[in-house]
Order: structure tokens, then C-alpha cells, then sequence
């Protein structure tokens, strides 16, 4: 049931406001109704049934002496066909049902009032339509509307105007104003209260004055819909409360819609308890508000915490002397139960250490052995005993009460053989061990807990264990103790799988796991709590591998974050360097990757060195193919001077790349007619560096190139690309391009036909160029028909990027721009200075991550630009941290995130994560703000421990609706009382001074433990807002 609270002065808006006039009549001009049928002249008084210039008025005083008393007693007025009258009023004390039996009541003159400052009306609408022209008021009194009603209130429909009045809705419909561009007006003189529990609501737009309280009960259609309806908009005001109805259930991630706003209106104020961003508890669940979500002007509640015990039930059961206590045998002997009788349909079946004969413990095996189906209507496994159930094959179904293996004294240790147990109820491990051997199947028709009473541990060395699945009910793990899943074999198949806050998941990583997820959920993970993992002896895997973890089926999606283990965090296991992913190649899959292996042997002796071919200054073609390059092979470029290079058609091995290098001193390549100063086409495995002489920082220079071209060009599915230690100047366009358009007419450089990995770009000098200083990926990642006459087409995804240690400056363009990089994205430690000199809009930035783009953005300088100093417009899991960014052109940090297009992306539709902005030191922004948004769909986004120096109010640009939580940043005015060591040496070191020490939070979880230099958070008591932690001298 949902609820809401309003006042409302409704006479003054029906005098004033309303256009259509107040028509005073003596009573003695209204009809009065007798209980019956409304066509039936008797029924009412002077015997004629009201017509079109009938007013009539259902008051107690005024009813004819056979109509019922007042108070509670229904008085009911049954329709059997259409009527139009020209005025009612309710009035009284009255209980009074109107049945309109699919018929309509239209009022065409006078202004519709419920109730007045005298009494308090009781009003039920049945299934048909009531209809008025003009206002409809709610003065007073209760008016509810049943399924298949339909009121529509043609003008302002207010309520509480002359007491506290409340509207239930129990189905149907009510819209108001929507021709008449009029107003659903709440709490003006009196609390006014919509108690709703289903049907809709549509009004043209909502008011509400200062004294009401909007108190709803959350169901879960609101999970797909908002139940109340602004055609134009909502004018929000007041108080909103909430209530949860019995037997709620909800998890993290829910978000329940409560308005949407259709116009253009949007939501306007905000309710004086409830802004947007707000957190509050109710009874287990914590709630954040948000004044719209990923679909436009939607206010809503999303669940972000759960502090309540799962629906398992902790009693005993039928009486102890219900329950049959087993001996241990076979089960369908009637010599190995008490009372020698095996259990049957009406039957409670208990184990138990205590009632067995001889005392088994937990070293010794008590064997139950199944010789034919069984059923019975409860199971409880108790005390320290060691029992094995061999099912044979065949199938103990459970069908009444829930079953309990263990207890707050005792922990046992259960094993199932093969064959199937069921329950029709929940399934309880409150402690003690259970082991699902091959061949076994365990299926729990509710909810499967663990860990209620004491630690608890499911072992799965095979079989098959499936919860909740037709019900919708969950797994759930780790509320009052640790529980822990050590998965070897077999598989694990879940409605929902729900973890509390002590659980720990540990997994055995095995070969099976590199082509399909063990564990499975039909709609949804919430993950908290740890997870841990293991290696099975003689483990064996290389770079690249994927262990698919959990996959989630349906739209539910993963929610929340194992504790230990954020999105892209990364951990060394037994040699093994891993990298957790909250979704993979294939759709809403839990997966670690491994990228890096050192197993502590002597590592492998390198690769065979290469053939050295030396490249005259006269050659300015390198083609592969034709010079037989190999993985290995060094090519040496003569110091000199060179038009241009292209290499095409070189492929080295992701162990022995090909290395393209300077020799005896300076390469300069270039001129304004070269197409591409140097280009790279068709190849793989390859390093162009200028590493090839010690005294030389950039031993190869690009010079310059026609305009509209690039210094240096990635192109023709290429892949595998180092780029270092070159300085390139004057392009025509970008400094380094690096991917592969889509083809006229053909789509085998679309997604997912071809897809760029590892792309390092590091240790260059990049400037005066006319474009971007590095443009790396596609800008297009939602599509673009540019290239082909109108086609659509996708962009390829890049994986593993590496941007770092480079100097940028004096770009026309941005400075540094990704795209459509999907997976494994750092960029860090680069120097951006002077960017968007030709001032082009949205194309003037310092480091935009464009479209499709995720990752970790980090321990850069930016400096002085005519725009933003990083743009975000990526898929969402991107943290941007410790960076120092001075003197943007415009707000320094710009949100403007756009989901991924296709079902078939990274994630389907949607986005990865949220966007993490943290411990950046922000420093006089030329325009107003230090962040802004444009649009920004994504949930979950933090703005914490940033140090901003600005003399602007209005520094936080981000919008109201969007999800948000801005805490523990520091606001300074001016510089010199930030206490930074030399700012106008661009030190922005702390002083011991500096108000920054100290005032942060803790944000381990979000995988930043250090500062720009290195230097340990945890230094102080808590971690210093900015990009530098303070250190002692």
C-alpha cells in the first residue's frame, strides 16, 4: 500500500484560480438520494430521477427518512446506465458507494466538492467513469477508487482544503487537467494523504504546498514504473515519507520510480526532507533519493544497502516427538527409525548425534542409503554428526517445512551421492559443512541460506545445486557469520544470488572455467562481502586467459562489489597476476584475467635475438612481406633526413615484437607534403621507438605533415603497437593516430569484426600540432554513418591501453583523446599544457575519454587550456584520480557518459560502472565551476577528497536528478590559504599548514592507496584531500 500526505486550500483556488464560476443554490434546488438504484425515480426525493440541470447532493441531514444513518453504515447508489447531472456535492458524515457498473456520470457545470470543515465523507468510486468539467476538491473525508474506475477531473483537482483529507487507490485511474493544462494541487490549509496501492495516477502537473507530507508505500511495479504521472511537471514541495508494505523484499541495485515527469517541465524544488542524493534507513533498508535516473525526470528510491536477516525460518518445527529419529541403515527399513516405521508423506524426519545408537561424531561416517523415492514433509540435520546420503539415483523431496542442517551448538557434516533432494521450502546450512558430490542434485525451492548460526561451508566437488529459480528467491550468504562456497567441480544455479557483509566466496580456479561460469544466476548477482581464491596443484595459464566466474542471465545484471575485489583490481596469486572484471567479452560475466605470470621459476631464456636490417636514408617503404621480417628482427633507420616512412606488413610475436629503432643519432622524417609522416599499416608485434641512441631523449622526429594528416599513423588493423621516445611537431593533424575506420561497404573493421589490443604510447614529446596531440581509438563508439554514404556502422574496440609519460603541448585540438577503448585503459603520468589553442568547441580539452572508453585516468598535469581539463564521455567504471589540473578554459572536469549501443557490447545498452572522481587538486578554473555534466546516465557516480581552489559559489555544476555522492572535498579561497609548497612553480606539494591534511575519507575500495608520488594514503588519520599527500620532511 502506498501512502501520501498534502494540505491544500482549495477554496481559494476554485474562487480565484478556475475560470469556470461557483454557481449558489439553496439546498432545497439539490436532489437527495436514497440507498438503490440511481434511475429509480423513488429513490429519490420529489420521485424524479436527476437530468441534466439536476444538482445533487448525498448528505445525511438531507436524505430522505429511509436512507441509512450516518457513520459507517454504507449508503449505496447502484448506476445501470449513463447520466449527466449539472452539479454534486458530498457532504456529511456519509459512508456512501457509488456503483457505476462500467456506466458514466458526467458533472457539466458546477465545481465537484467532497466533504467540508464540518464533517469528513466516506467515498468509494466502482468500476465506470465519473466525469467533471470542471474542478473536482477533496475538501475533507476519504474518497477511494476501485479497479476499473475512472475519474477524470477536468480542471484542478485539490484536496484537504477544509480538513485532512486522504485519497486510496486501490486501481483504477485518475487523471486531472490534462486538456485544460491545469493542477493536482496538495497541502495547502490541511495534510492531505494518497494512499496508494495500485492503479495510476495522471495529472497534467503536481503542486504541493509547505505543510504536506507525501507518504507512499513501495511495491514492486514501482521497479518497472512510476505509478504517478506528470504530463508536464512536478513542483516538488513539502514533505515526502514512505512505508514498506508486509512481506517486502527488495535488493541492492532496486530502484523504485515513484514520478515521471512526460514534459518538459521537468521537476522543479524538491521536498524539504528528501533532496536529491539523500540517504535515509527504513526498517533494514537504506534508500538514496535521486530527482531522476536513467530514464529522464524520474524521481525515485534506489536500495543501496540492506541491513536486515534473509527470510529463513529460525523455529523448530512440529513438536520433537513429531520428528522420527534414524538409525543408521538404509532408509526405507523399518528397523533403523524409531518407532519402526520408515518415514513416510506425513512424516518428520530428524538427525541427529544425541538419538543415534552407536554416538557417531564427526570423525565417524552415519550412512543413510536410499533404496527408492521418498517423501516427507520435514528434514532437520542437527549435533555434530558425520552423515552420508547416498540417494542411489533416487529422489527425498521435502514438501512442507522448511529444512535446517545445523545450529548455534553443533556443526555437521553432511554429504550428498548422486540422486535428487528437493524442498518445496527454503533450504538452511546454518552451520556446519554440506558436500555436493557428482551424480547429486540439491534443488531449493525458497531461499538457500548460510551461515545463520555459525560459519558455514558448501563444498561442491561436483552435482548440481539450484535455488529459487521458479519463486524468484535467492542465495543468500554471509549474514551473522562467515560462509564460504569452495568450489571445485560441478555447477551452482541461483534466482539471485545475495551476500551480507561477512561472507567470504572461495573459489578453485580450474580449466572449465576458461570457456563457461560454474555459478549462474537467472536474473541477478548482488555482490558484497569477499572473495577469495585458490589454485589447484599443477595449475597452468597464460597472459590473456579468462576465468569466467558468474554469469548473470537476465536482466538484473551484477550490482554492488565484493569488498577485496573492485572492478579492475588487480592481485598476485601463486605467480599469477589477476584482474577482476565485472563483466566481460560475454555479457554480465564475474571474470578474472590474468595479465602477468611469474611463476618464481629462473625465467625462460629470452627469444633468440633477430636479424639487425639497416634502412637507408633513400628508403622510405618497409614492407614485411617482401624483406622476410620475422618476430625479433630489429629495424635500424639511418640517422638523417626522410620525407616520410611507412611500414606495412610487419608481424613480430606477442613474446618477440619487432623492433623499429634510430641508429647513430637523430631520425627527423616529414615535410608539409607528407601523407602521414610515418605510418604503420598492416602490421602486429611492433615497437617504434627512439630509444636507439643513450645521449638522445627522442632519438626519431617527426618535423611535419601535410595539413589534415598525422605525424605518425596506426591504421589498416593494426594492432599491438608500442610507440616511445619520438618528439613530433608540426602535424598537419594529430600527433599519433592510432585505428582502423570503417571500410566503404564493408564491416570487417566493425565491431565485433576486428578488435585493436595493447596500444602503448609512452615517453613522447608531442607539440604544435594543428589537431590531437594523441588520438587514439574512434570517436564513434554509438555508430556513425560518416564513412559510408549513410550505412551505419560500429567502431572496432581497443583493449589495453597504455597512455603515459608524455609531454603534450600546444595542441589545436585535444590533447589527449581515447575511444572506444572498452577494457584495460590507464592513462597516467602525462604532461598536458597549453591545449585547444584553435578554441573549436567540444574539441578542446586536455585528456577526453570519448565514447565507449572505460578506465583509469590518473597522476597527470594539466595546464592552461581554452577548455575543459578532462572531459568523461566513456561507458562508465573510470576512475580519475590524483591529477592536477590548473587554469581550464572551462569547468575542469566535464561528465557526459553515454551507454553502449548494442546487446552485443561490453555490456548490453548500458554501462559498466559508475565514474569515480577522487583526490584531484583543482586549481582556478577560468570559467565557473570545478565539475559540470551534459548528460550522465550512468549510477553510482563519487566526487570525494578533491582540493579546489576557486573563488566561484557555484563550483559543483552537477545536476540535481543525476545518481551522485559528493562528500569530504575541500572548497579554498584564496590560493594562498590552501598552503601548497610553490604554486606559482607549479608545486602543489602540502604544507605542514594546509587545511587539505586530514580532511579526506578512506578509498581503498576504489583501488586509490596512494598519492601522485607514490606515497601512501594511510599516513595520517585519515587521507589528505588533492592529489599529494602531506609527508614530513
Amino acid at each position: 500500500m502506498i501512502k501520501m500526505v498534502f494540505t491544500s486550500n482549495l477554496l481559494i483556488l476554485l474562487l480565484g484560480l478556475l475560470s469556470i464560476p461557483v454557481i449558489a443554490l439553496d439546498f432545497p434546488q439539490w436532489r437527495k438520494a436514497e440507498n438503490g438504484v440511481f434511475s429509480d425515480p423513488a429513490k429519490w426525493n420529489s420521485g424524479k430521477v436527476p437530468g441534466e440541470s439536476s444538482y445533487i447532493n448525498f448528505q445525511e441531514t438531507y436524505m430522505n427518512s429511509s436512507a441509512p444513518p450516518a457513520g459507517n453504515t454504507p449508503f449505496t447508489v447502484s448506476f445501470y446506465e449513463d447520466h449527466k447531472v449539472d452539479g454534486l456535492s458530498l457532504k456529511g458524515n456519509i459512508n456512501l458507494n457509488l456503483e457505476l457498473n462500467q456506466h458514466d456520470c458526467y458533472v457539466a457545470v458546477y465545481n465537484v466538492q467532497i466533504g467540508d470543515g464540518a464533517s469528513s465523507p466516506n467515498i468509494s468510486w466502482q468500476s465506470g467513469t465519473f466525469r467533471t468539467k470542471g474542478s473536482l476538491a477533496l475538501k475533507s473525508g476519504l474518497m477511494v477508487l476501485k479497479g476499473g474506475s475512472h475519474i477524470t477531473s477536468g480542471d484542478v483537482f485539490s484536496m484537504g482544503d477544509s480538513r485532512e483529507a486522504l485519497l486510496e487507490m486501490q486501481g483504477g485511474e485518475l487523471s486531472v487537467g490534462l486538456d485544460g493544462a491545469r493542477y493536482f494541487y496538495l497541502g495547502n490549509n490541511f495534510p492531505s494523504t494518497i494512499s496508494y496501492i495500485s492503479g495510476k495516477i495522471y495529472a497534467h502537473t503536481y503542486r504541493f504546498g509547505q505543510k504536506d507530507c507525501l507518504k507512499m508505500v513501495l511495491n514492486e511495479s514501482m521497479i518497472s514504473e512510476a505509478p504517478l504521472k506528470a504530463k508536464y511537471k512536478l513542483i516538488a514541495a513539502g514533505e515526502l515519507k514512505f512505508s514498506l508494505p508486509d512481506g517486502f523484499n527488495a535488493e541492492i541495485g532496486n530502484v523504485f520510480r515513484l514520478f515521471k515527469v512526460e514534459g518538459n517541465g521537468g521537476i522543479t524544488g524538491g521536498f524539504s526532507n528528501m533532496p536529491s542524493g539523500h540517504e535515509f534507513e527504513l526498517d533494514g533498508y537504506t534508500f538514496r533519493v535521486a530527482y531522476g535516473d536513467d530514464i529522464t525526470n524520474i524521481l525515485s528510491l534506489k536500495v543501496i544497502k540492506i541491513n536486515k536477516d534473509p527470510e529463513v525460518p529460525d523455529d523448530d518445527g512440529p513438536d520433537s516427538a513429531a520428528w522420527k529419529v534414524a538409525l543408521s541403515g538404509e532408509f526405507s527399513n523399518p528397523e533403523n527409525w524409531s518407532g519402526g516405521e520408515a518415514p513416510g508423506k506425513n512424516t518428520y524426519v530428524y538427525f541427529k548425534s544425541d538419538s543415534f545408537t552407536p554416538l557417531p561424531n564427526v570423525s565417524e561416517s552415519f550412512s543413510v542409503d536410499f533404496t527408492k523415492d521418498a517423501l516427507v514433509r520435514g528434514l532437520r540435520i542437527a549435533g555434530n554428526v558425520n552423515t552420508n546420503f547416498v540417494l542411489n539415483q533416487h529422489d527425498c523431496y521435502v514438501d512442507v517445512y522448511n529444512v535446517q542442517i545445523g545450529d548455534s551448538v553443533a556443526s555437521p557434516n553432511i554429504s550428498w551421492q548422486s540422486g535428487t533432494f528437493r524442498t518445496k521450502g527454503s533450504l538452511a546450512l546454518k552451520s556446519g559443512r554440506m558436500i555436493l558430490y557428482d551424480g547429486s542434485r540439491i534443488t531449493s525451492g525458497d531461499v538457500f541460506s548460510m551461515g545463520d548460526s555459525r560459519e558455514a561451508l558448501l563444498e561442491m566437488h561436483g552435482g548440481e545445486l539450484s535455488v529459487g529459480l521458479d519463486g524468484a528467491r535467492y542465495f543468500y550468504l554471509g549474514n551473522s557469520f562467515p560462509s564460504t562456497i569452495d568450489y571445485i567441480a560441478g555447477k551452482i544455479y541461483a534466482h539471485t544470488y545475495r551476500f551480507g557483509n561477512q561472507d567470504c566466496l572461495k573459489m578453485v580456479l580450474n580449466e572449465s572455467m576458461l570457456t563457461e561460469a560454474p555459478l549462474k544466476a537467472k536474473y541477478k548477482l548482488v555482490a558484497a562481502g569477499e572473495l577469495k581464491f585458490s589454485l589447484p596443484d599443477g595449475f597452468n595459464a597464460e597472459i590473456g586467459d579468462i576465468f569466467r566466474l558468474l554469469k548473470v542471465e537476465g536482466n538484473g545484471g551484477i550490482t554492488g562489489e565484493f569488498s577485496n575485489m573492485p572492478s579492475g583490481h588487480k592481485f598476485e596469486l601463486d605467480g599469477y597476476t589477476f584482474r577482476v572484471a565485472y563483466g566481460d567479452d560475454i555479457t554480465n560475466i564475474l571474470s578474472l584475467r590474468i595479465v602477468g605470470v611469474d611463476s618464481g621459476e629462473p625465467p625462460p631464456p629470452p627469444p633468440p635475438p633477430g636479424n639487425e636490417i639497416i634502412i637507408p636514408l633513400a628508403q622510405t617503404v618497409i614492407d614485411g612481406q617482401a624483406l622476410d621480417i620475422q618476430p625479433g628482427d630489429i629495424l635500424t633507420l639511418q640517422a638523417g633526413v626522410r620525407p616520410s616512412l611507412l611500414f606495412k606488413n610487419i608481424v613480430g610475436s606477442s613474446d618477440n615484437y619487432v623492433i623499429i629503432r634510430n641508429s647513430g643519432g637523430k631520425v627527423s622524417v616529414g615535410n608539409l607534403n607528407s601523407n602521414n609522416a610515418i605510418s604503420i599499416y598492416s602490421s602486429r608485434y611492433v615497437r617504434l621507438t627512439g630509444s636507439g641512441k643513450e645521449d638522445l631523449e627522442y632519438g626519431i622526429c617527426v618535423t611535419a605533415s601535410k595539413p589534415g594528416t598525422q605525424g605518425v599513423a596506426v591504421s589498416g588493423f593494426s594492432s599491438d603497437i608500442e610507440i616511445d621516445h619520438l618528439e613530433i611537431a608540426n602535424a598537419g593533424f594529430a600527433g599519433i593516430m592510432a585505428k582502423t575506420d570503417p571500410v566503404y561497404s564493408d564491416f570487417s573493421a566493425d565491431r565485433p569484426n576486428f578488435t585493436m589490443y595493447n596500444v602503448h604510447l609512452h615517453h613522447n614529446y608531442i607539440h604544435d600540432v594543428d589537431g590531437e596531440g594523441i588520438y587514439l581509438g574512434n570517436s564513434f563508439f554509438g555508430g556513425t554513418t560518416v564513412y559510408d554514404n549513410g550505412v551505419l556502422h560500429y567502431p572496432h574496440e581497443v583493449r589495453g591501453v597504455r597512455v603515459y609519460q608524455n609531454r603534450v603541448e600546444r595542441t589545436g585540438w585535444d590533447g589527449i583523446q581515447v575511444g572506444c577503448a572498452v577494457d584495460d585503459v590507464e592513462i597516467y603520468d602525462n604532461i598536458v599544457t597549453d591545449y585547444g589553442c584553435a578554441d573549436k568547441d567540444t574539441q578542446n580539452s586536455a585528456i577526453q575519454l570519448s565514447p565507449g572508453t572505460t578506465g583509469l585516468l590518473y597522476n597527470n598535469f594539466i595546464d592552461n587550456g581554452s577548455g575543459h581539463g578532462i572531459v568523461i564521455q566513456g561507458i562508465g567504471n573510470i576512475t580519475v584520480f590524483n591529477n592536477v589540473i590548473r587554469d581550464a578554459g572551462a569547468p575542469a572536469v566535464n561528465i557526459n557518459t553515454r551507454p553502449t549501443p548494442l546487446k552485443t557490447d561490453i555490456v548490453p545498452s548500458g554501462f559498466l560502472g559508475g565514474v569515480y572522481i577522487l583526490h584531484n587538486t583543482i586549481i582556478d578554473s577560468k570559467s565557473t565551476g570545478a565539475i559540470n555534466e551534459y548528460v550522465n546516465e550512468a549510477q553510482d557516480n563519487v566526487f570525494y577528497n578533491n582540493l579546489i581552489v576557486t573563488d566561484k559559489d557555484n563550483w559543483n555544476q552537477l545536476k540535481v536528478y543525476t545518481d551522485w555522492d559528493v562528500s569530504h572535498n575541500l572548497i579554498v579561497r584564496p590560493e594562498s590559504e590552501a598552503g601548497f609548497v610553490n604554486a606559482a612553480e607549479g608545486d602543489y606539494h602540502l604544507l605542514s599548514s594546509s587545511p587539505a591534511i586530514d580532511t579526506g575519507r578512506e578509498l581503498s575500495q576504489y583501488g586509490v592507496d596512494t598519492d601522485a608520488d607514490g606515497v601512501s594514503r594511510s599516513i595520517g588519520t585519515v587521507p589528505d584531500c588533492g592529489a599529494f599527500e602531506y609527508r614530513a620532511p
